[in-house]
C-alpha cells in the first residue's frame, strides 16, 4: 500500500482539489487529523503547485485552559513550518443559546464562518478540512438517524466550492500511523469522548458495534454509499432545475414564486419533493430551504 503522502497526493489529483497557483488555508484544531493534514500539505506543496499555505484556528471558548493550550500548540506548529497563522475566538456557547442551537451546530457554523472570513481577508481560494473516511461514515449514520434525504445521506463531498477534503478517502488509523511513524505531536480534545454528543455515541458505540457484529468494513461501505448517493443527488438536482425552468418562476415583479400545479402533480415524486423545497428557498431568499425531507415526504 502506498504511504499516506502518496495516497493524499493521488486523491488531490483524482478529485481535482487544487489548481496550480492556489492559495490554501488549512483548518487546524490541533487534533490528529488536522495536524497530519497540515504536515502532509506542507510536504506536498511543491508537487501540488500551491502558491501559499496558511493555518486557520478558531478558539470556541468551550474548553477553557485546554482550548488556550490548543491555540498555543497550533501557533507553535505554524511557526515551526514557517506558515502564517490566522487565529480567531468565538464564544460558541453564547451563540448557541442566542440562536437556540445545539453546541455542536453552533460550533460548526462558527468554524466555517471564521474560515470563510479569513480566506476572504487573506486571499485564499481553498479552505482545506481534515475530514477522514471515519468522519464520513459517522456523518452518513447521523443523517440516517435524523431522517435525511439523498442530499443529507451523501454527506461530505471531496470538494464543495472552496472547501476541499484531501483526507476523505483516508482512515483515522492511517492518520494516526502517519503521525506515530514520524513522531509528530498533536492535541487530544477530551470532548470527543463525551457521550452527551450524538456524534460521539455514533463514533464510540454504534460504529464499533456495526463493525464487530455486522460488517468489519462498515466505514468504507458507508463512505462508498455516500459517494454513490452524491452522484445520484447531483443528477436529480440537474433534473429538478430543468423542470423548474419551465414549471416554476417568480411573478413579473419578482415577488411570489409559483409552481405549475398540474405539471408538479405529473412529475416523479423525487422531483416533486425537490421542486417544493426549491420553491420555499426562492420565497425566503435563502440558499438552503427551511423544509426538511419530512416536511415534503
Amino acid at each position: 500500500m502506498p504511504d499516506l503522502p502518496e495516497v493524499v497526493y493521488n486523491a488531490c489529483l483524482r478529485w481535482q482539489l487544487f489548481a496550480p497557483g492556489n492559495r490554501a488555508l488549512v483548518a487546524v484544531s490541533g487534533g490528529p487529523d488536522s495536524v497530519a493534514l497540515l504536515h502532509l500539505l506542507a510536504g506536498l506543496r511543491g508537487r501540488l503547485g500551491l502558491a501559499a499555505l496558511g493555518v486557520g484556528h478558531l478558539d470556541h471558548f468551550i474548553r477553557g485552559e485546554a482550548a488556550a493550550a490548543d491555540a498555543a500548540f497550533v501557533a507553535d506548529l505554524a511557526g515551526e513550518l514557517g506558515l502564517p497563522l490566522h487565529a480567531g475566538r468565538r464564544d460558541v456557547a453564547a451563540a448557541a443559546r442566542a440562536a437556540g442551537q445545539s453546541l455542536e451546530e453552533a460550533a460548526r457554523e462558527a468554524r466555517y464562518a471564521f474560515l470563510r472570513r479569513a480566506a476572504a481577508d487573506h486571499r485564499y481560494d481553498r479552505i482545506v478540512l481534515g475530514h477522514t473516511e471515519d468522519d464520513q461514515a459517522e456523518t452518513v449514520l447521523l443523517a440516517l438517524i435524523r431522517g435525511s434525504a439523498a442530499a443529507g445521506l451523501s454527506a461530505m463531498a471531496p470538494r464543495s466550492g472552496p472547501l476541499v477534503r484531501p483526507l476523505l478517502g483516508t482512515t483515522r488509523r492511517q492518520v494516526l500511523g502517519f503521525l506515530s511513524d514520524r513522531d509528530l505531536p498533536y492535541r487530544i480534545d477530551e470532548t470527543n469522548q463525551d457521550p452527551a454528543y450524538l456524534r460521539n455515541r455514533v463514533r464510540h458505540v454504534l460504529l464499533p458495534l456495526l463493525a464487530e457484529q455486522f460488517n468489519p468494513a462498515i466505514r468504507r461501505t458507508l463512505a462508498r454509499t455516500a459517494m454513490i448517493l452524491r452522484d445520484e443527488d447531483a443528477l436529480l438536482a440537474e433534473t429538478t432545475q430543468a423542470f423548474l425552468a419551465t414549471a416554476g418562476g417568480h411573478d413579473a415583479d419578482g415577488g411570489d414564486y409559483h409552481l405549475d400545479r398540474d405539471r408538479l402533480a405529473a412529475a416523479p415524486p423525487a422531483v416533486q419533493r425537490r421542486a417544493i423545497r426549491a420553491a420555499a428557498a426562492q420565497l425566503l431568499g435563502r440558499e438552503v430551504a427551511p423544509l426538511t425531507a419530512a416536511n415534503v415526504a
